[in-house]
């Protein structure tokens, strides 16, 4: 297993497992979100044996000058879930955007992420990585789910 930053030969590949196990369907609108995203590194990809099993999208927010990055989607095939490869994953994607904002001299300063208040397997994984409940948000992306909780590790 090797988690690797997203190149652009790795687009189709990555368009191919978001059609295939996120049932993502607006692909021309991922496939230029994730060329934006490979272009300023914030994708890392997981594979084995050369098969992608896995990803990360983060980014840094609006202002860079905050300090502030986002994990957005972590993802994994459910067979190598629990095998602790998306705390290896979290973890390098928190160094990449630390360095990130060491490359362009600003302190960083924390990176949240959010994810449903009931998701009791993914907020132990991130307070283990020392994440922090920060408060919920409401239920932003459906009616039928329970409300974003919003976790958050300070530098």
């Amino acid at each position: 297993m090797k988690i690797e930053k997203a190149r652009k030969e790795d687009v189709h590949d990555l368009l191919k497992y978001l059609e295939e196990n996120e049932k993502v369907t607006f692909l021309d609108f991922f496939k230029k979100r994730v060329e934006y995203y490979i272009d300023n590194g914030f994708i890392l990809l997981v594979k084995e044996k050369e098969e992608l099993i896995g990803h990360l999208f983060f980014q840094v927010k609006e202002n860079i000058n905050l300090g502030v990055g986002e994990i957005e989607t972590v993802n994994l095939l459910e067979d190598y879930r629990g095998k602790g490869i998306g705390t290896k994953l979290i973890e390098e994607s928190v160094k990449s955007m630390k360095k990130h904002f060491e490359n362009v001299g600003v302190k960083p300063r924390c990176v949240y992420i959010m994810t449903r208040s009931n998701n009791e397997i993914a907020i132990k994984v991130y307070e283990k990585i020392g994440f922090k409940k920060q408060g919920t948000i409401g239920k932003i992306y459906r009616d039928d789910q329970p409300e974003e909780l919003v976790m958050a590790q300070f530098f």
